[in-house]
């Protein structure tokens, strides 16, 4: 997420667009990581549920962004 130019811009929509192609970018990389099959199912879990609140910001962010 590039912070720096989504404040420098003072840019409410930018600032929510970078918001938004971070979370997006997270959660590819949770989704690649979780489909590795050789970790421990605790692990596993946790990074399924890290994942889940991730893409549940997302939602969130992106649903204000269709606001403004």
């Amino acid at each position: 997420m590039n912070i720096k130019s989504a404040f420098t811009s003072d840019n409410e929509e930018s600032m929510l667009e970078e918001a938004i192609r971070g979370e997006k970018a997270a959660v590819e990389e949770y989704n690649s990581i979780i489909a590795d099959m050789t970790l421990p199912p605790s692990t596993n879990a946790l990074l399924t549920k890290h994942r889940d609140n991730v893409q549940t910001a997302l939602n969130k962010v992106s649903a204000m962004e269709s606001i403004a």
